[in-house]
């Protein structure tokens, strides 16, 4: 930790080679998680890309991870993920990040060792209409159980949650 502070590393969406133009191979940060990190006392470090693979010295810095969601999966992410996962640091998936998350979950060899259950809760997640004036309100229920690092950090058995998610 620096300064007493967590150090949380943030993967990007990607939009490396996606066209033939350079200049649009670009990785985007969303200021949303980076604000909700300060407010919340850690500090935010945008994990760096060359070419779609990352710097793995960078890796070391972060106490914890961030997979925010995005529109498609590199096979970087799993890259970063087995390294989180082996070192025992903590990761949050957010929308695609969290599928993510389960994606690496299924392809561990030990099933045991996976870190990801299916739950159908018969939430409808899509579509809803997002605006910068309802986010906050597009939220649902979720349980938390005892004995998990989630349960331990809300001392909730009920949290709510971001509904603003697809999974097709």
């Amino acid at each position: 930790m620096l300064k007493d502070k967590p150090v949380i590393g943030i993967l990007a969406t990607s939009n490396y080679l996606q066209t033939d133009d350079t200049f649009k191979d670009t990785y985007r940060y969303g200021n949303n998680y980076i604000k909700k990190i300060v407010d919340n006392g850690g500090i935010p470090y945008l994990i760096p890309y060359v070419d779609d693979k990352i710097i793995k010295d960078t890796l070391d810095i972060c106490d914890g991870l961030l997979l925010p969601g995005g529109n498609r999966v590199i096979s970087t992410n799993f890259d970063v993920i087995d390294y989180f996962y082996k070192n025992n640091k903590p990761m949050l998936g957010i929308c695609l990040g969290m599928q993510t998350l389960g994606m690496y979950s299924v392809n561990l060899e030990q099933n045991d060792k996976r870190i990801i259950k299916k739950i159908d809760n018969g939430v409808d997640h899509w579509p809803i209409e997002l605006f910068r004036d309802n986010v906050s309100s597009l939220v649902h229920k979720v349980n938390t159980e005892k004995d998990t690092k989630l349960y331990d950090i809300f001392n909730e058995s009920e949290i709510e949650v971001n509904s603003v998610h697809k999974c097709t």
